[in-house]
């Protein structure tokens, strides 16, 4: 029954009347305790809002702990040195000696210029020199030490990498009076700067041959990155054919500048 009816029934009975007026008193009490209640929520819902706490929603739009900063961000990436396009990132040898067929070898160099980075780049190369070990011996079977103001070579396609073998002239200076080849590899970026051992016909390669492996001593300047390897040829005349006379045995790490120092490159497995 509700309060209403109780109240229209007893209206005419004193006593009833002095409960009833009772009852209304303790109404109104409670009606303004809850009326305070609530008022006294909102001051502190106000102040709570004003220094960002009072709310979930306000507690969720806070500035982020240091925990919580991490979990939320990218997971960091170090920077790769080596360009995305190029393929042989690391050094490898395949060949440690030549696999029977294979009577001819050669060394090889190639440079790029890191087009993410700024300033030019400039390759100085003192020689190259490609060795062999007999019976424990080791014997230089081929050297260019570019004192004639020859190299082989050319500017091959980057990207994707050697799709052809299609190339232009290297543009290379020498210094032919103390032996340095120059490369100016920043005023060509989009391509691959290839060259190779000038000896013709190729080396011979020794017969009981353990060990081949290639060396060269170069200073880079600036965002160029260098590699150098060796290829395997069946016969010292022998022509490209499609790449059907050939193999590569070994590629280097790639090597970047030093302070401007020299450094001494190696591809193969050195005894």
């Amino acid at each position: 029954m509700s309060c209403d009816n109780h109240y229209d029934k007893d209206l005419n009975n004193t006593e009833n009347m002095e409960r009833y007026g009772n009852m209304e008193a303790n109404y109104d009490r409670g009606r303004y305790n809850k009326f305070y209640f609530v008022r006294c929520m909102f001051v502190l819902y106000a102040i709570a809002s004003i220094f960002g706490c009072g709310s979930p929603e306000n507690a969720n739009s806070a500035s982020p702990t240091a925990s919580s900063s991490q979990s939320n961000s990218p997971p960091s990436t170090a920077f790769d040195p080596i360009p995305p396009e190029v393929p042989i990132r690391r050094a490898y040898t395949r060949y440690q000696s030549p696999p029977s067929g294979f009577t001819s070898a050669i060394g090889w160099m190639q440079t790029i210029h890191d087009i993410r980075r700024t300033g030019t780049s400039q390759v100085e190369v003192d020689w190259m020199r490609l060795y062999a070990r007999v019976n424990g011996i080791d014997y230089m079977i081929a050297e260019d030490n570019f004192n004639s103001g020859i190299v082989w070579g050319g500017l091959y396609q980057r990207s994707p990498w050697f799709a052809t073998n299609n190339s232009t002239s290297l543009p290379a200076q020498f210094d032919a009076q103390n032996g340095y080849l120059y490369l100016h590899v920043s005023d060509v970026t989009d391509r691959v700067w290839h060259w190779w051992g000038a000896q013709w016909p190729r080396a011979s390669i020794p017969s009981g041959v353990t060990n081949i492996w290639f060396e060269a001593r170069i200073r880079i300047h600036g965002p160029a990155l260098v590699q150098i390897g060796i290829d395997l040829w069946r016969s010292p005349s022998a022509l490209y054919e499609n790449g059907q006379n050939n193999l590569e045995a070994a590629a280097s790490d790639w090597k970047f500048e030093s302070d401007g120092g020299w450094q001494t490159i190696v591809a193969g497995t050195k005894p």
